[in-house]
């Protein structure tokens, strides 16, 4: 998988907002069409905030998951 440029725009605001407000854990969650494609997706932006806040590898929990039965696809990034 590849970040699109609206991607890279969201995840680029989503960096900024966390440089502020990370104070412990952080966790990725993707939620697509399959698992497996899900969990590379949740990987891919887990690895880009690790190196964008200057975490190290694997401080970002990553999960995909299979969307649900309306399909909705989408990213969640919860920090503590």
């Amino acid at each position: 998988p590849r970040l699109s440029d609206d991607g890279q725009a969201r995840l680029s605001e989503a960096r900024d907002w966390l440089r502020n407000h990370y104070k412990g854990s952080m966790r990725v969650d993707v939620y697509g069409p399959d698992v497996d494609l899900a969990q590379r997706q949740a990987d891919m932006v887990a690895r880009y905030l690790e190196t964008a806040l200057h975490l190290s590898e694997g401080e970002i929990a990553a999960k995909g998951r299979v969307a649900g039965r309306d399909g909705y696809l989408r990213t969640e990034i919860a920090a503590k």
